[in-house]
């Protein structure tokens, strides 16, 4: 988002928050992205997995960058959705170099990476994978 660099650190947030708002309202469906509290949580909202994967996509088409799998389960809200992307496009403008010299990766949040049951990482799991297992683990807990 070149838009980022034209703006204080400050007000950094404040504009990835309005992004983040319009784009999971889109994917939601909702008429006014404003509604969006920054602590409501995108599937208390009626996000299901196809939204959540539609959301990273969306996400990572306006950061300009890839974005984990696992994006909406480890910062299910916008807030915590925008402060990540905050850290990680932070990371990038500070270090632009090394944005050219290899491709982006994107760090755990604060927790570790999320497992499944038999230990496998789930952001190593492509789109598909994570889905396929997500619907799985629904049908499971019915």
């Amino acid at each position: 988002m070149q838009r980022l660099q034209s703006h204080p650190a400050a007000a950094r947030r404040d504009v990835l928050i309005d992004f983040v708002q319009a784009q999971a309202a889109a994917v939601l469906a909702l008429p006014d992205h404003d509604a969006i509290a920054l602590n409501t949580g995108l599937f208390d909202l009626g996000m299901d997995s196809l939204m959540a994967v539609e959301l990273k996509r969306r996400l990572e088409r306006g950061v300009g960058k890839p974005l984990p799998s696992t994006l909406t389960f480890n910062y299910p809200n916008v807030g915590a959705l925008a402060a990540f992307l905050d850290s990680q496009l932070t990371d990038t403008m500070a270090h632009p170099a090394s944005r050219v010299a290899a491709p982006a990766t994107v760090q755990p949040g604060p927790a570790a990476a999320p497992t499944d049951a038999g230990g496998a990482d789930l952001d190593a799991l492509s789109d598909v994978e994570l889905e396929t297992r997500l619907l799985a683990a629904l049908e499971r807990a019915r």
